[in-house]
């Protein structure tokens, strides 16, 4: 935890100015048991973690729109320097709540676009495997879509202290991440282009949105899928259907336009279905309103 608001600017921007934390450890030594080598330990680099349940991450800092991002208890971010005392009063999960204090510079990804964290909302620092490393291995596995990895994978530290890694990468298969000591648990989603991280006491979670387009643009959509973090490998648990057309028969057009809200607890989808006739005619419409629970977390 930071100590003072000197303190943690100078810690911060060691983290991010340095990019990589000290290599640990050189070549592993022979095991006296079995005589094999063991694998060196992967160089690392510290982030740090978000304590708050939810957190804020101001786009600007004099503007009340557009929204803030937000974070949650778990996430890993990467520090600068600190900025200045600000304030800030909004809406988080439809709660109003405010904040004020010291504001430093954050960045989500290695290189991405720096927003504004208030100090209250972090945690101590944590220690990953660089993500030039990590984006490494990842190349070595097949099928695995890994543009702009090492810019653009986000990071966070699940209930039993693993390290959650996972790029949106638009199309193709998009690596979700498990990192406990030097094993490494990967699955490819395809379409990745959002995620929600939970944790609890005991467990943790990854709700992903996904895109897709087929039949050269005919039918297009999108699902929410939830990824449990509790095994050696991240774990497809459950996948419903988002938002989508489908004018593969341009006199019976399908679509469906869907709202997703997700909790720790919960993934609500509600919105309409339609189905247009010839000449856009409109045949049928019904609601949608679903509840999904989430596994527990606690």
């Amino acid at each position: 935890m930071f100590h003072s608001p000197a303190c943690a600017a100078a810690i911060a921007a060691c983290a991010l100015g340095c990019g990589q934390g000290g290599a640990s450890g050189a070549s592993g030594s022979a095991s006296a048991g079995d005589g094999k080598a063991e694998a060196p330990a992967p160089p690392t680099e510290r982030w740090t973690e978000v304590k708050s349940e939810a957190a804020p991450l101001l786009i600007t800092m004099t503007e009340e729109v557009p929204p803030p991002e937000i974070v949650r208890r778990g996430e890993l971010l990467r520090i600068g320097e600190g900025r200045r005392v600000s304030t800030w009063k909004g809406l988080i999960d439809d709660v109003e709540e405010t904040r004020d204090g010291m504001v430093f510079g954050v960045q989500r990804s290695k290189d991405g676009t720096q927003t504004f964290a208030f100090q209250s909302d972090l945690g101590g620092e944590v220690a990953v495997s660089t993500t030039t490393w990590l984006c490494a291995e990842l190349a070595k596995k097949k099928d695995l879509t890994l543009t702009s990895c090492a810019s653009n994978m986000r990071r966070a530290r699940a209930a039993d202290g693993a390290i959650v890694s996972y790029l949106a990468c638009g199309s193709g298969l998009c690596p979700v991440t498990l990192e406990r000591g030097s094993k490494l648990g990967t699955v490819g989603i395809e379409g990745l282009n959002s995620a929600t991280f939970f944790t609890g006491k005991k467990k943790s979670a990854l709700v992903v949105g996904t895109r897709f387009v087929k039949d050269e643009g005919k039918v297009t959509g999108g699902a929410v899928e939830i990824v449990t973090l509790d095994g050696p490998e991240p774990v497809r648990f459950a996948k419903f259907d988002g938002d989508g057309i489908d004018a593969r028969d341009a006199d019976h057009v399908t679509s469906k336009v869907v709202q997703i809200a997700v909790t720790r607890a919960e993934l609500r989808l509600t919105g309409t279905v339609e189905v247009h006739g010839p000449g856009g005619k409109l045949e049928q419409k019904r609601p949608i309103d679903e509840k999904h629970p989430l596994p527990s977390l606690d």
